[in-house]
């Protein structure tokens, strides 16, 4: 029996960041959560270190997120995401 991380999936490497946007400008609704789970952590952590309030922090990550969101239709992959 194959283990789950085994098989066609598991040889195929993780899509690019700009290829996740590309998806999701498009209307692949599952790219967006993944995005978020690369970056949420790390902007999070930044934003604590120059605000000093992590409750601030979340808040300024998640409307970063959904201005990200808002603006998919217009992404260009004219430089890294």
């Amino acid at each position: 029996m194959r283990a789950a991380s085994q098989g066609p999936a598991a040889d195929r490497p993780s899509p690019t960041d700009e290829e996740l946007m590309i998806q999701y400008r498009e209307g692949d609704a599952s790219a967006f959560p993944v995005i978020v789970r690369r970056y949420k952590d790390r902007l999070i952590s930044a934003v604590v270190r120059l605000v000093g309030d992590r409750d601030k922090a979340e808040d300024i990550v998640q409307e970063t997120f959904l201005r990200v969101h808002k603006n998919a239709a217009r992404y260009k992959t004219i430089a890294r995401f």
